[in-house]
């Protein structure tokens, strides 16, 4: 962020969340405005009706991988799924596929979908920048979740 001030570029710093859930914007806030305090706006209240799917997904969650903590009140939280064991191919000009994780991925909406009969329509998925990916620490082993290709949710 600083490169791109100190090279004159406009930066747009968003300092209260209008639209995503309460927590999910956490994160991400932290990460790039870390000097800049953010806040939400009332639309972002996760009692909110346009965020009852968050909510299924944290029950499929929590029935799916009791290992899971719940978010804190008032909050919802982003999910990752770490696909252990998964093989990543590159192609020549360095971008990167997984079918592995594009079905596991799949697999899981999938099961979302089903349990909680939930509208597909409402999906989305996101794939997470590899230029976040890396100010992300990496966790501690824990050797129960060691096993290939077990998939571990945070």
């Amino acid at each position: 962020m600083e490169i791109l001030i100190a090279a004159g570029y406009p930066v747009y710093r968003l300092k209260v969340q209008l639209r995503m859930a309460n927590g999910l914007f956490d994160w991400i806030s932290d990460t790039i405005y870390p000097d800049i305090p953010s806040t939400c706006a009332d639309s972002c209240n996760v009692d909110k009706p346009q965020f009852t799917i968050g909510h299924e997904l944290e029950d499929f969650i929590q029935a799916k991988y009791l290992d899971v903590e719940r978010p804190p009140k008032g909050k919802i939280l982003p999910v990752f799924i770490d696909c252990v064991g998964s093989i990543v191919k590159q192609d020549q000009s360095g971008s990167k596929r997984s079918r592995d994780q594009v079905k596991l991925g799949r697999d899981f909406a999938a099961g979302f979908v089903k349990s909680k009969q939930i509208d597909p329509a409402k999906i989305t998925r996101r794939r997470v920048a590899r230029e976040v990916v890396r100010d992300v620490p990496e966790p501690k082993a824990d050797p129960k979740e060691e096993d290939e290709g077990r998939a571990r949710v945070r």
